[in-house]
């Protein structure tokens, strides 16, 4: 799919996730299930790539109380956004400090993966993700630092 639709289908699955959440408040988990469902199935991974926006579909599905399939998304995201991470943090400093956003965007997913599982009653899982995104975490503050530490090296100049 080109950008355009891509971009159409981002805006339709946080439109989906809104109404699944609305259904669920309203106690319809079983007609939330069904949207969400629908959406999955017109809207799959192989024709529109997940990402962060994956973060209300999973909680609409916890929502709906449809622990499985929230749990099975859980996981998927959080493992692209585990391959992202070591990717960015792979690339020598001078080339990593432009995807420095990136790479806080996809630790702070990772982080709310894991604590969307925990709230909604997932400790274990959650408490897997949540070990799993700290030790990533140690690597990025360290990439940080790198980063940081790359401009400062000393020069000889006149004046």
């Amino acid at each position: 799919l080109d950008e355009n639709v891509l971009r159409m289908t981002t805006n339709l699955r946080l439109q989906v996730a809104t109404l699944a959440n609305q259904l669920a408040l309203d106690g319809r988990k079983a007609d939330a299930k069904k949207v969400l469902d629908l959406a999955q199935a017109k809207m799959p991974e192989k024709n529109v790539p997940y990402d962060r926006i994956m973060l209300p579909i999973i909680e609409a599905y916890y929502q709906a109380g449809d622990t499985t399939s929230a749990n099975k998304l859980n996981a998927r995201l959080f493992t692209i956004m585990d391959q992202n991470m070591t990717w960015y943090l792979s690339l020598s400093p001078k080339f990593a400090d432009k995807v420095t956003d990136d790479m806080g965007k996809a630790q702070l997913v990772m982080q709310r993966l894991a604590r969307t599982a925990q709230v909604n009653g997932q400790k274990a899982f959650g408490d897997s993700l949540n070990t799993r995104a700290a030790d990533l975490d140690t690597l990025y503050q360290e990439k940080l630092e790198d980063i940081g530490t790359q401009g400062l090296r000393t020069t000889k100049a006149r004046f």
